[in-house]
């Protein structure tokens, strides 16, 4: 699409989104589709500052200076997240999407398994793939794993234990899931295969009873953010063509009296009607192990945890954090401070029914300065924020460090 021009591209989404209403207060950038920290660092440098241009509709000199506009623009620029392989999400790398502004990294993972990476060529081991988790989740990047049931090699019954150790095993235990079933598409190996008789797709209904089972074991801490691609069914030859899997395997969980406990299916902006009083919510807390650190979830939910309004993701990082914002001692560090439902534009107060600009944002960040405080005896504490998110946490004592935004606890 324009000839690879990322201005171009991102300006024309905005201008799309907006045509059909939706409102651009607030906008992410995902740089997605093939591995951008393959290209030559100037190429992904002048790729960035594209986008940057597109969303700040104006011509920008250095990515330096499109950072610093953004930080107070009329549009807000919550996020960037960049698509990669395990191999390329080193620390160069890792580095690199840091001080593009980056804040999320998205890990085509794909199995966990290292015969299926060896039948696909996919060319790394599991090792690169642990490897870059640790790297991504100590830099606070948040982790967004794909996922492919049905490659060769791997079985339903195998697909079920990659889903369990995917969060079983703290090597891995991702904050985000995409689901991507293995689709057979004409003049590719997987075609020449699936033709030869040597590969065999699962029907539809194993694919739904085997993504329902890995949705209602999941941990709270994760969202699903997509299933199935955004693929043609005219081209799909074999594999699943229902574009609308999702919906498929939430009725099929319906039906069986289960449901997801992932974010998604948990966040106010989902439940219509609203079924809880702001009064009746909880701040709940759940510690677990992550790459050879330490992460805490706090979010506000009602008392039976099926709403979920707001959450933050604090890290202790492992001792091979290697930012230098974040040593000597490794510094806590907040991945993540969302609070979900209705948008609510930036310097607008929310009407009856929204959650946003309510204070719940701020009384996370509370809680997790005193953790870090009280538990954990640091004097400061870091958030990797999108760059038009830092106002937010300048207006709360936070102040730029390098590529974060920090803040210096009282003794």
């Amino acid at each position: 699409m324009f000839n690879y021009d990322s201005r171009k591209q991102v300006a024309s989404r905005i201008e799309d989104l907006e045509a059909i209403g939706h409102r651009m207060d607030k906008i992410e950038i995902i740089c997605m589709g093939g591995t951008l920290c393959a290209a030559p660092a100037g190429y992904q440098e002048e790729f960035v500052k594209g986008c940057y241009e597109g969303f700040l509709n104006r011509d920008v000199t250095t990515l330096q200076e499109g950072k610093q506009i953004a930080e107070t623009s009329e549009r807000r620029l919550v996020g960037i997240t960049f698509e990669t392989r395990p191999d390329y999400c080193l620390e160069e790398h890792v580095n690199r999407m840091l001080e593009f502004g980056g804040t999320r990294v998205e890990i085509g993972v794909q199995t966990v398994f290292d015969d299926v990476y060896q039948k696909i060529h996919r060319g790394h081991t599991t090792k690169e793939t642990i490897r870059a988790f640790q790297i991504a989740r100590d830099a606070g990047l948040k982790i967004n794993a794909h996922m492919m049931p049905n490659l060769p090699g791997s079985t339903l019954e195998r697909d079920q234990e990659m889903f369990t150790q995917l969060f079983e095993n703290p090597a891995y235990r991702p904050d985000m899931l995409k689901i991507y079933p293995t689709l057979v598409i004409k003049g590719t190996q997987l075609y020449d295969q699936f033709i030869a008789g040597d590969y065999i797709p699962y029907e539809l209904d194993e694919m739904v009873k085997l993504i329902a089972r890995a949705k209602q074991n999941l941990p709270p801490y994760v969202r699903i953010q997509r299933v199935q691609r955004d693929i043609p069914a005219r081209l799909i030859v074999a594999g699943v063509k229902k574009s609308n899997l999702r919906e498929l395997v939430k009725a099929h969980l319906k039906l069986t009296g289960e449901r997801c406990k992932c974010i998604r299916c948990r966040e106010e902006g989902f439940m219509k009607p609203r079924r809880f009083e702001e009064k009746d919510l909880v701040l709940h807390r759940l510690d677990y192990d992550a790459s050879e650190g330490r992460e805490i979830f706090l979010s506000f939910e009602t008392p039976e945890k099926d709403v979920l309004i707001g959450f933050v993701r604090l890290r202790i990082p492992s001792a091979r954090e290697f930012r230098p914002e974040l040593l000597p001692s490794p510094v806590p560090i907040i991945r993540e401070l969302r609070v979900v439902g209705e948008l609510v534009g930036t310097h607008e107060k929310p009407t009856l029914n929204q959650v946003q600009h309510r204070g719940f944002g701020t009384r996370l960040l509370r809680e997790a300065e005193k953790i870090a405080r009280e538990e954990f005896d640091t004097h400061k504490i870091a958030v990797i924020s999108g760059i038009g998110v830092r106002q937010y946490f300048y207006q709360r004592g936070y102040y730029l460090d390098g590529v974060y935004v920090s803040k210096n606890l009282p003794q």
